[in-house]
């Protein structure tokens, strides 16, 4: 009877590991869903720009446009309005007929403007040197994936990517191990106890 209840108790939890570790899986699978990329001005290799922003422990809407007509100021206010309609999101937006780019984040994104402008400067930077978009926009959302995991301290830059989540995963596999572990030491324990007769105390042979 101990034997059998201790296989059906490891089954449920190795069943438990097992739809924990699909659902992490599957929110690996989503981190794509946290990015979007509108490339109207199709300039982007949007798959390798959106893996390079699926890093980022915040959201990013990504834009481009060749069709933009109004003032920088108009342009830069267009993207605050974006980004401030989500209080975690991080938006890029790009103006390749006048070669202006601007990036903000939500009121929750813990960036500060000349950590945005910096991000700014890697992607002038890069473009400069090669005149490629989707290289300058990765070296933009390298910067503020570099920012981002300098301010918010290891536990945030350790459970924003895939490697914090496969540790997620370990950890939780290991400590559902030595539970099963312990439970049956336990019941085995119980079990060979059961055939000693019971004493009271300072019972006299």
């Amino acid at each position: 009877m101990t034997d059998k209840y201790s296989r059906r108790l490891r089954m449920g939890l190795l069943a438990t590991v097992a739809a924990l570790c699909l659902v992490f899986v599957t929110a690996i699978g989503a981190l794509a869903d946290t990015v979007h990329v509108y490339d109207r001005a199709n300039v982007l290799n949007v798959s390798q720009v959106q893996s390079e922003a699926a890093n980022l422990s915040d959201p990013m809407d990504i834009y481009t446009t060749n069709t933009f007509t109004g003032t920088k100021a108009a342009f830069d206010q267009r993207t605050r309005n974006l980004a401030s309609a989500n209080s975690h999101l991080i938006v890029m937006a790009i103006d390749t007929v006048h070669k202006h780019l601007y990036i903000d984040g939500g009121s929750s994104v813990p960036l500060t403007r000349s950590q945005y402008d910096a991000a700014v400067n890697a992607f002038i930077s890069s473009f400069n040197g090669d005149s490629n978009y989707t290289n300058a926009t990765i070296a933009a959302i390298h910067s503020l994936r570099g920012s981002l995991s300098s301010g918010g301290g290891f536990f945030s830059g350790l459970f924003s990517n895939t490697l914090g989540t496969l540790c997620c995963i370990g950890l939780i596999i290991l400590v559902v191990g030595g539970l099963i572990f312990a439970v049956t030491r336990r019941r085995r324990f119980v079990g060979s106890q059961a055939g000693i007769p019971y004493q009271t105390p300072y019972q006299q042979p």
